[in-house]
């Protein structure tokens, strides 16, 4: 009696384990914000304390800012200066994003928040409880930028020679950050279950797109149009190379050490594109743009810096 007690007990306790690992890994991808929040998640029980936003006349882009700015000398109020840089950013993203697929009507509400973060200058995801279904795609309606406090910090501008190269390059925080709410990097793996869609890098049953191979020293992307766009920039590759973070086209520094494909060739650095580590809104951002569904107009891209 005694033992049979104990297997139930055990029985038990590993079928509670089981539900409670289940649904953490889906409120961790779910845009849920209950209990502590990770470093890199924005708080949406704070008050919105300003608005701004930007449309091409199918899709609108609507920044909310939660509480004040948390800076490294104290907080602030947002400023109509500080807002209109989002807004700026998102006009840019609108000229090269025409449509979600062939919806008319797109609303993509974004949470902004300032804080101190020291795993880099931003983090931005979509929530993938906010999804909209079209042709096989999904688009969300919901998504959150964080900004690190250095960003805004005297430091920061201290790192550039030129005030104006300053400002460009914070302004291409934002316009990385956008992208991954658009999708990129942050919808290449995704599972389903029970009707929710997650996250999941290790078996992915709804999508798989950024894969890991020895034979590239890592991750890696083969989607036609990102791989096309990929090509378009540096040549002909089998495969465009992924940051092991699985969110950025390869480029090269102390993270980040050579790779080389199957054939032993180097995989060239991405230093000028958005998605890697420049300031260019290039063919490899729109061809990734494509795989996840987005329709595009080539004619405002950046010419990738040969």
């Amino acid at each position: 009696m005694g033992k049979a007690k104990s297997i139930f007990s055990y029985t038990v306790l590993l079928l509670a384990l089981i539900l409670l690992v289940g649904c953490e890994r889906r409120a961790d991808f779910l845009g849920s914000r209950d209990g502590d929040l990770a470093p890199d998640e924005v708080d949406t029980s704070l008050p919105t304390t300003a608005r701004i936003s930007a449309s091409n006349g199918i899709i609108t882009i609507e920044f909310e800012f939660k509480g004040q700015m948390e800076l490294e000398d104290g907080s602030q109020s947002w400023t109509d200066e500080e807002l209109v840089i989002f807004q700026r950013a998102a006009r840019r993203w609108l000229q090269v994003v025409q449509s979600p697929a062939s919806l008319v009507d797109h609303k993509l509400t974004i949470y902004v928040q300032t804080r101190n973060y020291e795993d880099g200058l931003g983090a931005a995801s979509p929530y993938l409880d906010s999804m909209k279904e079209q042709a096989g795609h999904y688009f969300p309606t919901r998504g959150e930028i964080l900004m690190a406090s250095y960003s805004y910090s005297e430091d920061y501008e201290e790192e550039f020679e030129y005030p104006q190269e300053a400002e460009k390059e914070f302004e291409a925080i934002i316009l990385h950050e956008l992208g991954h709410v658009f999708g990129i990097g942050t919808l290449w793996n995704l599972a389903e279950e029970d009707g929710e869609i997650y996250s999941d890098d290790e078996e992915p049953n709804l999508r798989h797109w950024a894969r890991e191979s020895d034979r590239y020293g890592g991750y890696y992307y083969e989607r036609e149009m990102g791989l096309k766009g990929y090509r378009s920039v540096f040549g002909d590759w089998t495969v465009m190379p992924v940051l092991n973070d699985i969110g950025h086209v390869y480029f090269e520094d102390d993270d980040n050490p050579a790779r080389t494909d199957e054939r032993g060739r180097s995989f060239p650095s991405a230093d000028y594109e958005l998605m890697g580590d420049g300031i260019h809104l290039s063919e490899i951002s729109a061809g990734l743009l494509e795989d996840l569904g987005w329709r595009i107009n080539r004619k405002h891209l950046d010419t990738y810096p040969r």
